[in-house]
C-alpha cells in the first residue's frame, strides 16, 4: 500500500480522504470502502443530523452532555478516531476479502449493523460511485507510483491480459482441429468400403 496512491474522489472531503489513506495504510481496509461507508453514514460528517466529530457512524455513547458522549468522536472537521476505530472493525471481519455486495452483506449482518437490513445496498452503492469518480468508471484501476502520480494504470498487467487472450485463441483453435478430424473420421466410416463406382 505504500507504494500506491489511490485517486481521492472529488466529493470526499481532502482531510477526511487522508484520514482515510492512513487508515488503510495501517489496516490494509480499501479507503474507498472506508470513504464509502463514511459516505453513506453521515456524508463524512456533513449530514446535519450527525453528530459533530461522528463521521463514519461508528462508536458508542453514555451518560454525559445531552447523554451523548462518543467514545470514538473527533472534533468537526477531524476523522482520525472514527476511521481508524471503523478500519479496525472492518479489517477484523473482511479481512482480506474483496469488497463486494456479497461480502458487505455479511460484514453487515454479522459486525456492523445486524439490525439494518439495507445498509450494505446503500455503502456498496457508494463504493462503486467512488471509484468510478476517481478512476474513470472502471473500479479496477489504481494510481501507481509517486505521490503526485495521476496516471492510471490497470492492476493487471498488460502482458497479462494479451497472454490470456493468446491462450484463449490457441485452445479454440485446438478443439476446432480435433472437431474437423472427428468429423472426418466420421465421414470414411460411413463410406462404401469399395469407393469405386460401377
Amino acid at each position: 500500500m505504500s507504494d500506491t496512491n489511490y485517486v481521492r474522489p472529488g466529493d470526499v472531503p481532502a482531510d477526511f480522504w487522508a484520514a482515510a489513506l492512513n487508515a488503510s495504510a495501517a489496516t490494509g481496509v480499501d479507503p474507498y470502502l472506508i470513504a464509502a461507508i463514511g459516505d453513506h453514514e453521515t456524508q463524512w460528517g456533513r449530514n446535519p443530523d450527525s453528530y459533530p466529530g461522528f463521521s463514519m457512524g461508528y462508536g458508542d455513547y453514555g451518560p454525559g452532555a445531552n447523554n451523548k458522549v462518543w467514545k470514538y468522536a473527533d472534533n468537526p472537521g477531524e476523522y482520525t478516531n472514527q476511521t481508524m476505530a471503523a478500519a479496525k472493525q472492518i479489517a477484523g471481519y473482511l479481512g482480506g476479502q474483496s469488497v463486494t455486495e456479497d461480502s458487505l452483506h455479511d460484514f453487515q449482518v454479522n459486525s456492523w449493523k445486524p439490525g439494518d437490513q439495507n445498509w450494505y445496498k446503500g455503502v456498496w452503492s457508494a463504493y462503486v460511485h467512488l471509484n468510478k469518480e476517481a478512476t474513470g468508471g472502471d473500479p479496477n484501476y489504481k494510481v501507481e507510483g509517486g505521490t503526485g502520480d495521476t496516471t492510471l494504470t490497470p492492476t493487471t498487467s498488460t502482458a497479462a491480459s494479451i497472454g490470456g487472450g493468446i491462450l484463449y485463441i490457441v485452445i479454440l483453435i485446438i478443439i476446432a482441429v480435433v472437431g474437423m478430424k472427428a468429423f472426418e473420421k466420421a465421414l470414411l466410416s460411413n463410406s462404401p468400403s469399395g469407393g469405386g463406382r460401377t
